[in-house]
């Protein structure tokens, strides 16, 4: 029975670890091919990093960024140490940028946030993606607009917020539209 008890414990450990490794900063179920990109990063401190990164979310609890020179790993910066990421590569089905961009929405952050639009009103979510996997956003989004901040849990309230804060983005006052056509018509405007 001590056997048992103790078998079961484990493995219910390494599911709960490896899930939260998988789930970690983007809390995705997603497991992802990260790729490394050409980029800056601003520390907290106000140094400034350029080379190529690749996210590292399986480092366990505590995500980071590898730095690398010719192709060799140099360092690793912590995201809690991070205030901004721009990476080379975009998902180009939600926007026309050449590059993303990842902040600290505050100062207590300890993740980087993915900006999906803009112009007037900034949607981000937690999703660490360059152009891993296109069209993917989270249904847990952050929206500022005028210096306000708004969390979206699903579909439904971010319709229901775009509609309330830009009434004229669609023709008509639509409820079955996607994150993902929110977004790129926000795109659109900015």
């Amino acid at each position: 029975m001590k056997t048992l008890f103790i078998a079961a414990f484990s493995l219910l450990t390494v599911k709960t670890f490896s899930q939260g490794a998988i789930l970690g900063h983007g809390h995705s179920a997603y497991v992802f091919g990260y790729k490394t990109h050409i980029g800056i990063i601003i520390l907290n401190n106000g140094d400034t990093v350029k080379g190529s990164f690749k996210y590292s979310d399986m480092d366990f609890p505590s995500f980071n960024l590898k730095y690398y020179q010719n192709g060799i790993k140099k360092k690793r910066y912590m995201l809690s140490k991070i205030k901004e990421a721009i990476l080379e590569g975009s998902d180009t089905s939600l926007t026309k940028k050449t590059s993303t961009v990842f902040i600290k929405l505050s100062e207590k952050d300890k993740l980087l946030y993915r900006q999906l639009t803009f112009g007037d009103i900034e949607i981000y979510d937690p999703l660490f993606l360059v152009n891993e996997k296109k069209g993917l956003v989270t249904e847990n989004l952050i929206v500022l607009y005028e210096g306000k901040m708004y969390k979206t849990s699903s579909d439904k309230e971010l319709v229901y917020l775009i509609n309330k804060l830009h009434p004229n983005l669609f023709q008509t006052n639509r409820e079955n539209v996607s994150r993902q056509e929110i977004i790129r018509q926000l795109n659109k405007q900015s």
